[in-house]
């Protein structure tokens, strides 16, 4: 039997020990993404099993930042691997926590439902009225690490993902494809004011 309880401690302690230069990446976002999951996963009708190991994956699928800054998903999942049969998970659930936090990276590539809603959480704020505060975050994080590339090139990323980015799930895409639309408006003409040109 799966002792939640004592795996949200655990990811509670790895998740306080994460940079305090990690201004979007850290435990509020990693909660916030598991919320957005839970939302989503009830939405979506998954089963009690599915909703726990989704949870799971959601608090650490961001644990691979106490590696490294990029592609650190691989990191995540060698990290817990060794230490959540520890709280009752099996082999087989591991797994499918694994794949759910491998499909987090960029781009997105999930399969099974529980992987389409983790992915769908873990961008759910490029729908949200914070998308702003939330893209100037990363910009700042990125400038901390050293591997921050030119300002605009930024920005201009950023407008490319979002709007290349599709939904998984009906649910989000019903919660966020209007807002999305609205922050892609707002940001290319924000690149414009900002560096001037078309964005």
């Amino acid at each position: 039997m799966i002792d939640y309880l004592s795996v949200e401690k655990y990811a509670d302690d790895l998740l306080r020990s994460l940079p305090e230069t990690l201004l979007y990446h850290n435990a509020s976002h990693a909660h916030e993404v598991c919320d957005n999951a839970a939302s989503l996963g009830k939405t979506e009708n998954i089963s009690e099993e599915d909703m726990l190991l989704l949870k799971t994956a959601a608090l650490f699928h961001d644990i691979g930042f106490l590696v490294k800054y990029h592609d650190n998903e691989k990191d995540a999942v060698e990290m817990i691997r060794p230490k959540l049969p520890v709280f009752g998970y099996t082999d087989g659930q591991i797994e499918q926590i694994s794949r759910m936090i491998l499909a987090t990276a960029i781009p997105q590539n999930p399969r099974s439902l529980p992987e389409k809603i983790l992915c769908d959480a873990d961008l759910d704020n490029l729908g949200r009225d914070d998308f702003f505060k939330n893209t100037q975050a990363i910009w700042k994080e990125l400038c901390s690490f050293g591997v921050a590339t030119g300002e605009k090139e930024w920005y201009l990323n950023t407008l490319s993902l979002i709007q290349s980015h599709c939904y998984f799930t009906e649910t989000a895409r019903q919660l966020r494809n209007r807002g999305k639309e609205k922050n892609i408006a707002q940001l290319k003409a924000w690149i414009k004011e900002r560096f001037g040109g078309s964005a």
